[in-house]
């Protein structure tokens, strides 16, 4: 995994802002021109589920839980793509976590 650079989204900023005086009196600097954003920042920041590999979810509800992880991942308020979830399973199967690169596998000792 790769930590990437990218802005915040507009309500991370806001919300940054806002615990500026709350205990005390405060001035919020923002290293960011209002051009930038205005137009390089999203509204709101996607669901982590949405950005990040899924490989260690996946296998910590494969060790926790019973159920297939696809149709917990496929449940979640905000799903992730089913492309990073088969991903994820082949990545696991192929670094050897899992005996199969689906909801099959197992995961190795």
């Amino acid at each position: 995994q790769l930590l990437c650079p990218a802005w915040i989204s507009k309500a991370n900023a806001v919300q940054r802002a806002g615990r500026t005086g709350r205990v005390r009196n405060g001035n919020v600097y923002r290293l960011y021109t209002r051009r930038v954003f205005n137009q390089y920042m999203d509204k709101f920041e996607l669901g982590e589920m949405s950005r990040v590999p899924l490989d260690s979810v996946i296998l910590d509800l494969k060790t926790m839980l019973e159920e297939e992880a696809t149709t917990i991942l496929r449940d979640c308020i905000e799903p992730p793509e089913m492309l990073n979830i088969e991903k994820s399973f082949s990545s696991l199967h192929q670094q050897n976590f899992l005996t199969k690169p689906n909801d099959e596998g197992i995961p190795t000792t």
